[in-house]
């Protein structure tokens, strides 16, 4: 697969403030049902076939945002997120950013999106102070990067979830999800993957590309926000029952204790537990 194109870094900028529930990042195993604040970055450098987070467009176009650290401060203490997430073009190559989001972790955990081929870099940048950070893998990708990101799994205390944009073309998800799957055989330790499939895709065909991956190893993948439970529920990876049931991005139930511990086995499943757990999905513009 051809690597990705990337533009000027210059052109990335905060576009748009949201506060959205974390299942709209999409994150499976982190709060779930939980409150995210999202800064949302534009001028996005890399080539892909489409975006989902509208990341992409021309910097010419851009609102951008003027952010400052006594802004994301009031707006967390006002909010009192689970998380304050960077999401969109990768933003953790600005050292301003960098600089803000390690003051303001001391109040809420911190967490970034970051494109997969930039992985080493953004470890190297984020583990001092992130908490979370979500690897973006696109068709254009290397899938044998899950390899990359086993290894850091096993090394760093940051919770890291994978999120595979799948591409518009039906043989080139049917490509995309299969060597996913091939290379899920190998993997020593279990990803969370998340995939976000474009609009037209009928979901269910990818019941049995999810279920595959699923029994290759890598248990907790899901298809982001899908109204089908069987593709958006996270598993117990140890007793393989169900134990956080999403319709959409709401969870319906929670099968865990306060710990984020398997109640039927006792095995550890999510990393952190949300403060209050929404009884609806919440997708709120702020700026």
């Amino acid at each position: 697969m051809r690597s990705r194109a990337m533009r000027e870094e210059v052109n990335v900028a905060p576009v748009a403030l949201t506060l959205n529930s974390i299942e709209y990042i999409p994150l499976s195993l982190y709060a779930p049902g939980g409150l995210a604040l999202t800064v949302w970055f534009g001028g996005c450098r890399s080539d892909c076939p489409w975006c989902p987070w509208g990341a992409d467009a021309p910097p010419q176009t851009l609102r951008r945002l003027r952010l400052s650290r006594d802004m994301l401060l009031d707006l967390v203490r006002r909010s009192s997120p689970d998380l304050l997430f960077f999401h969109g073009a990768d933003s953790y190559v600005l050292n301003w950013l960098l600089s803000m989001a390690r003051d303001v972790s001391s109040l809420v955990p911190v967490g970034f999106k970051v494109a997969a081929p930039r992985i080493d870099t953004a470890i190297e940048l984020l583990k001092p102070f992130a908490a979370v950070m979500l690897v973006e893998l696109t068709s254009d990708d290397d899938p044998g990067l899950l390899n990359t990101l086993q290894g850091y799994l096993q090394g760093t205390s940051m919770h890291i979830e994978a999120v595979m944009v799948l591409p518009p073309k039906e043989e080139l998800i049917r490509e995309m999800l299969t060597s996913v799957r091939d290379v899920c055989r190998g993997l020593s330790t279990p990803i969370p993957i998340n995939i976000v499939p474009p609009g037209n895709v009928n979901e269910l065909a990818l019941l049995s590309y999810v279920d595959s991956i699923r029994k290759a190893g890598c248990i907790n993948t899901v298809v982001a926000g899908s109204r089908i439970s069987e593709l958006s529920t996270v598993f117990c990876p140890h007793c393989k029952r169900p134990v956080v049931i999403r319709h959409g991005y709401w969870v319906i139930d929670l099968k865990l204790d306060e710990h984020g511990r398997c109640k039927y086995c006792g095995a550890k499943v999510v990393s952190r537990m949300p403060r209050i757990r929404r009884k609806t999905a919440i997708n709120v513009p702020i700026m």
